[in-house]
């Protein structure tokens, strides 16, 4: 079966991705956009008849950076899953002309075939997802004993969650950059959200919550991406000065609401962090992300090409 490869992707992609109910925003071109005017991720579009799977070119670090590029997909591939073994040979090809050596294809919560991805490592991963479809009582009710009490307490303090808007990015990006800072976690550039607002919010493939009191001060905002059946996290921000308004949980609790009453399946609160050690950042980041949901697991799928490959074997 004949597998296009391209650089740029054709103008119908999105529309061909809504083909399949397992489409994820990191399926898409503005994703891609994102990715390549933030980053420099070099995008990659394979398409058969009724599959398709975007993937980015971009730089290992480490011993394997000196080897040569990766190939990584954020998403696994959508569409007809017959057509899936010469998606996934073409794209080995296309690696091998290219000099890359490794390729790494992420799974999801929505779609996880492991059978799709022979001869491929296998790596376990995890999300916390929050499944809707149920009335607003019986959501509030899977919400953690930590989630409720602090939702409950803010019943009575002022503060109303919006839709932000291009001008609330300055006060998104600060306190996102302060606390991040503060706790020692990894800063992106400021130029990824204000791409993110320019590529998937404005483009009603996404939302932007915000949270200001009653002065117009800002608490907290989310971004989500909103392609498919499912809303997918793709970053959020706090005031810590804010923080008896409890922003994190107004905002995630109202999104949980929003997305329940527009019809998807869920709300998958992104990846967490596997075996993180007790009393590690990321291991306060899973506590707070599993006060709204339950832990799905999946896999990212790997393998090494050319000289990565090689230098497996002799250490083995």
């Amino acid at each position: 079966m004949d597998v296009i490869v391209n650089e740029d992707a054709p103008t119908n992609w999105n529309e061909m991705l809504q083909r399949s109910e397992n489409a994820h925003i990191y399926n898409t071109l503005n994703y891609a956009n994102v990715m390549q005017s933030a980053f420099g991720h070099k995008p990659l579009f394979f398409q058969t008849k009724n599959a398709q799977l975007l993937g980015f070119e971009q730089e290992l670090k480490g011993i394997a950076g000196k080897l040569g590029r990766g190939f990584v997909a954020f998403a696994p591939p959508v569409g007809n899953e017959n057509e899936f073994p010469d998606l996934l040979n073409a794209i080995e090809d296309e690696c091998k002309k290219r000099k890359i050596v490794s390729i790494t294809l992420w799974g999801s919560t929505l779609w996880n075939k492991q059978e799709a991805f022979g001869g491929f490592e296998k790596v376990e991963m995890q999300n916390v997802v929050a499944k809707l479809g149920k009335s607003e009582e019986e959501l509030f009710a899977t919400l953690a004993k930590a989630a409720r009490k602090n939702l409950n307490k803010v019943k009575e303090i002022p503060g109303t969650v919006s839709e932000g808007t291009e001008k609330d990015l300055e006060d998104y990006y600060l306190n996102y950059k302060a606390h991040h800072d503060a706790i020692g976690l990894e800063v992106y550039p400021k130029e990824f959200f204000e791409l993110l607002y320019k590529e998937i919010i404005s483009n009603d493939l996404g939302k932007f919550f915000i949270l200001r009191d009653t002065d117009g001060v800002f608490a907290g905002g989310l971004m989500v991406g909103t392609f498919g059946k499912s809303i997918y996290e793709l970053s959020i921000s706090s005031n810590w000065e804010k923080r008896e308004l409890f922003p994190n949980d107004v905002i995630k609790w109202h999104t949980i609401k929003w997305a329940n009453k527009n019809g998807f399946a869920q709300f998958d609160l992104s990846n967490i962090a596997v075996d993180a050690d007790e009393g590690s950042k990321q291991h306060g980041v899973n506590r707070f992300k599993k006060k709204f949901g339950s832990v799905v697991s999946y896999n990212a799928y790997k393998k090494k090409l050319g000289a990565a490959k090689l230098l497996s074997k002799l250490k083995k």
